[in-house]
């Protein structure tokens, strides 16, 4: 069973379950009766693997604040490197 949905003019989005395949192209309306023609939608992806869905929570939870980083992530820290004391390299410049 697939999940379709439906837009009414009057009364928005209606959502019917039927049959793989076998919705038609617009249904009628329960409450006025008017014409509600098929929409494309997106695949209702809450019932994926428990991976896809801890992601999709994460991305709605910061969607409107996203955590402030210092740094982008799996990056260490930059450490400046300390100068070798060998006098030939003491003229080298340095990046």
């Amino acid at each position: 069973m697939a999940t379709y949905e439906f837009t009414c003019r009057a009364d928005g989005v209606l959502a019917r379950t039927m049959p793989l395949g076998e919705a038609p192209p617009a249904i009628d309306c329960p409450e006025c009766g008017n014409p509600a023609p098929r929409r494309w939608s997106v695949p209702q992806l809450r019932f994926g693997d428990s991976r896809a869905r801890r992601l999709i929570t994460a991305t709605e939870a910061t969607a409107a604040e996203p955590a402030v980083v210092s740094a982008p992530p799996g990056r260490a820290p930059h450490r400046p490197r300390r100068p070798t004391a060998d006098p030939r390299t003491a003229r080298l410049p340095r990046p």
